[in-house]
């Protein structure tokens, strides 16, 4: 979602920017930002992908496509009285802050405005709304979903890890260098095939369940501060050090959870009750849609007689 907000926030900021503008300078020579845009929206051997297939398109018709079902969401949205309201777009942001706190900040440092953030957020909003319209979850349902699905909202226990991998025929050598008083770190970043060794063989904080029984065993047997025998694959083999433990950690129910959680159960049960492509389909049906830049006019009227817009007749 974030590709997709920052792709058409970046085809919106620049219609702001002056044509005479230079953007670009080649040994000496200006490129304007109209040539810069002109090309842009225009430009060959691009497309997108549908049914995982690549489908050329130029990137100004794909563009003026998301734009319509932009504001066919938005509009919609305030037609069924669900029109997405400021602390909505503001909840949606910190949520997508708590997945990336530096969700906000990437945006803003490559020039881009807050209120295209914020429209992209109310985009959401508005679809969301749509989907949930008549769904109510109470605050018993939440808290029952939680306690049964303790699972969800556990961090797992993780140990921070550093390994050694090494031929087989090598781990003699290894084990000689340890014990000479080299660190594992330095006998990682001297002997190891894996691509840690650059970091010191450092592989940071691991799920304990994504190893094999085996592994996992060695693993829980050590101390911090110890390492593992050597664990044997086909030709390689390898030895951890256990640097730390990090216990599991249950999310509390606190408000932040409590709305991920509403949000989520409304999503379920806005499925079954709400077809939000029904109601787009039957918007698009008495839309008009008015095109006025003539280099795509018959793609893009192709896109609408495809797309079902009803208030379209094709023009000569």
């Amino acid at each position: 979602m974030m590709a997709v907000w920052l792709g058409l926030a970046l085809a919106s900021h620049g219609a702001d920017i002056d044509p005479a503008k230079t953007v670009l300078v080649i040994n000496g020579e200006e490129v304007k930002a109209q040539e810069y845009y002109s090309r842009m929206e225009t430009l060959a051997d691009v497309g997108r992908v549908v049914n995982n297939t690549i489908q050329p398109m130029a990137p100004g018709l794909l563009t003026l496509q998301r734009l319509i079902e932009e504001r066919l969401l938005l509009q919609l949205a305030k037609e069924k009285n669900v029109a997405p309201t400021a602390q909505q777009v503001k909840d949606l942001i910190e949520l997508k802050k708590e997945r990336d706190p530096a969700f906000v900040d990437d945006w803003l440092k490559l020039g881009l405005p807050m209120a295209d953030l914020e429209y992209q957020a109310s985009v959401e909003v508005a679809q969301f709304n749509l989907m949930t319209m008549g769904i109510t979850i109470t605050n018993q349902e939440v808290e029952t979903y939680y306690k049964g699905n303790t699972r969800e909202f556990t961090s797992p226990k993780k140990l921070k890890l550093s390994m050694i991998a090494v031929k087989t025929a090598d781990k003699d050598k290894a084990d000689a260098a340890l014990k000479s008083g080299k660190s594992f770190a330095d006998v990682a970043r001297e002997m190891s095939v894996d691509t840690s060794k650059s970091a010191g063989g450092a592989i940071g904080e691991v799920d304990v369940e994504m190893f094999a029984e085996p592994v996992k065993k060695q693993l829980e047997a050590v101390k911090i501060g110890q390492t593992t025998e050597w664990i044997p694959g086909k030709e390689i083999v390898v030895k951890f050090l256990k640097e730390n433990v990090i216990p599991a950690k249950v999310q509390p129910l606190d408000d932040h959870t409590k709305y991920k959680i509403r949000r989520n159960l409304m999503l379920d049960r806005g499925l079954a009750k709400n077809n939000l492509e029904q109601m787009l389909k039957e918007l698009r049906k008495r839309s008009k849609i008015e095109m006025l830049l003539p280099v795509f006019k018959t793609d893009f009227q192709k896109f609408l007689d495809q797309a079902g817009f009803g208030a379209n007749p094709s023009q000569d």
